[in-house]
């Protein structure tokens, strides 16, 4: 199983990684990126080398793992995805209104419109840190870009003001709720 997180935002320049990475260290890691990535030349795995040093289970803490997530970086134009309902006859011969169609709802689709860009985090449950990179990564570009995030698997629109401290909570929960025996981790071994 699968889940996405989306943000929105507007163009991206590769300025801004090592804001972004030093964001998510302030986070209670290490986190350096591939060395070879593009925003605007990127599509599909992300991988990150990450040393966990706080904020996680004990036994996960202090050595260097590989991590990442699905990342896709593409053009967004919020009027693409709303899907105007049609009406029936019977709406049409009696001059009904045709109702207002929203992407999110009318407060959310306004900040929207703005933003030019997606990025995509998609991400699942075969390593234990497929969460942790998932939600901080998407949590600190929101941050950073003053972006819009949506995510997708719970259909929610965490509030940029506290955005990074609750995926900061979910990951620890997450993470503290395992047994070592449910832990499935890759050591870092170098880029491939």
């Amino acid at each position: 199983m699968s889940m996405d997180i989306n943000v929105f935002l507007n163009e991206l320049d590769d300025l801004i990684v090592p804001i972004w990475l030093q964001k998510m260290q302030e986070l209670g890691m290490s986190c350096q990126i591939h060395p070879e990535f593009s925003f605007s030349k990127h599509s599909g795995f992300l991988p990150f080398k990450i040393n966990i040093q706080d904020h996680s289970h004990p036994e996960l803490i202090g050595k260097d793992y590989y991590a990442g997530f699905e990342f896709y970086y593409d053009d967004f134009d919020v009027n693409k995805h709303i899907k105007q309902p049609k009406q029936s006859w019977l709406d049409k011969l009696l001059k009904k209104p045709v109702p207002v169609a929203y992407f999110a709802n009318a407060e959310i689709d306004q900040h929207l419109k703005k933003c030019t860009k997606s990025t995509l985090f998609n991400f699942g449950s075969s390593d234990t840190f497929d969460l942790r990179m998932a939600l901080l990564a998407s949590a600190t570009i929101t941050e950073v870009t003053k972006g819009i995030c949506w995510q997708a698997f719970s259909d929610t629109w965490p509030s940029s003001d506290t955005i990074v401290s609750q995926a900061l909570k979910e990951v620890c929960e997450y993470e503290n709720s395992l047994t070592p025996e449910e832990f499935r981790v890759h050591e870092f071994k170098g880029w491939s």
